[in-house]
């Protein structure tokens, strides 16, 4: 069974629409600050081919980081906390693993992998023009700051081994109550839950343009929440579907050069995005594989068309 995943579908395919994007589209509007950024300015995290820009240090509970990507080349920004035992090259090469496995077997046993190794508190998924915010809630301790696409061959930089944008965050005050609380408020809630037939996006409140959405993981493994336009108002979930259960040569029915939401959350996270969005269509989707089978969740079923208001 081929193992369908982004790398795999965008190397062949990205390339060309990033191109495209670059020459003639007009690059999306930067989303006002979150409404926890409002007592102290966000810390910057700026993700391009040449400079890696992140903060050395936090504060604990509910920090608001601005992302932004300067590259097609970069813009899948994960956060991420190594187990007790275990060590960054361990991760760095169960990421290479993970993102070159050509069978299911090889997608699952890396997918563990990981799961034992690290807790992933997702991230933002950007690309040049757009402006995310992320609001994890961080206890005291070392975190790593990384370019997931520096792990994805010919679709990020391709650097040299130990070369990748991998940075570690430190977190060393209490956390209080109080700042944990910070992070609440935002008007929707996009939840991953099992289901009978399987994991599928559940959501809560209607998401407004620019404004925080709080993405919940409920699921027993790691799971993401990219969020793509849908600017087609035909669009169904059929066709939604059907591509991901295509062998990826169809056009997606969706703008696949133009991602935001999160990467990867472990079981039972959350974090706030605030991404730029606008009026209209869009699609939640996940692209990591299953544990039953190593294809996409997405190729399951979980994928889902929501409305952003003005």
């Amino acid at each position: 069974m081929r193992n369908w995943n982004r790398r795999r579908f965008l190397t062949a395919a990205g390339g060309a629409a990033g191109a495209a994007l670059a020459a003639g589209a007009a690059p999306a509007h930067a989303a006002p600050r979150a409404q926890q950024a409002e007592a102290c300015a966000p810390l910057r995290i700026v993700t391009g081919e040449e400079d890696f820009v992140c903060p050395s240090t936090a504060p604990p509970g509910a920090s608001v980081f601005r992302v932004t990507a300067t590259s097609f080349k970069t813009g899948f920004l994960g956060l991420v906390r190594l187990r007790d035992g275990h060590e960054e090259g361990a991760f760095r090469e169960l990421l290479y693993a993970l993102f070159s496995a050509r069978t299911p077997q090889e997608t699952i046993e890396a997918t563990r992998g990981l799961m034992d190794t690290a807790e992933l508190y997702g991230g933002a998924a950007v690309h040049p023009g757009a402006v995310s915010y992320i609001t994890p809630v961080l206890e005291p301790g070392s975190y790593l700051v990384l370019e997931y696409r520096d792990f994805q061959g010919p679709l990020g930089r391709e650097p040299e081994r130990g070369q990748e944008h991998v940075r570690t965050l430190t977190v060393t005050e209490p956390v209080t109550g109080t700042a944990a609380a910070a992070a609440t408020g935002s008007a929707a809630t996009l939840t991953t839950r099992e289901t009978a037939e399987g994991p599928r996006f559940e959501l809560h409140g209607q998401p407004g343009a620019g404004s925080p959405v709080r993405c919940v993981n409920k699921v027993t493994q790691p799971d993401e929440a990219i969020i793509y336009r849908v600017p087609d108002d035909s669009v169904t979930e059929e066709d939604v579907h059907a591509f991901f259960n295509s062998d990826m040569s169809m056009t997606p029915p969706f703008s696949i050069e133009a991602p935001l939401g999160t990467p990867p959350i472990s079981p039972g996270g959350d974090l706030w995005v605030t991404m730029p969005t606008e009026p209209g269509r869009y699609v939640a989707a996940s692209w990591v594989g299953s544990l039953e089978d190593g294809r996409p969740m997405a190729a399951h079923g979980q994928h889902l068309i929501f409305h952003v208001t003005a």
